[in-house]
């Protein structure tokens, strides 16, 4: 199997300090040939960004402590994309800082 990560930001600007929970998608797919077997995502956030609540996903579970979002996403086929959707604010001093971000899947 050969399993891939991206990640997609919010449709809008975001704007830090606003109190406006915005949301990412992480999308990880099998490119195949075979099935993925156990697939995890693993994602650290780093700060001023905040995870606010627990992560959604398709399949699977996934749970967010301490800006640390993990998900179990079980088997994916040949194909077969999930996506994942985690829930964050800007706090007002993220508004001078660029945030660079990078997931895991294996």
């Amino acid at each position: 199997s050969d399993v891939s990560v991206r990640k997609f930001g919010p449709s809008s600007s975001v704007v830090a300090g606003d109190g406006v929970t915005y949301n990412w998608i992480i999308s990880v797919t099998n490119n195949g040939p075979s099935t993925a077997y156990g697939v995890t995502l693993n994602d650290t956030v780093p700060g001023p960004i905040v995870v606010n609540g627990q992560p959604t996903v398709q399949q699977g579970s996934c749970f967010n402590v301490n800006n640390f979002v993990s998900c179990t996403l079980n088997n994916l086929l040949a194909g077969q994309t999930v996506n994942i959707t985690v829930p964050f604010n800007a706090p007002a001093n993220a508004a001078t800082t660029q945030v660079r971000n990078c997931a895991t899947a294996y």
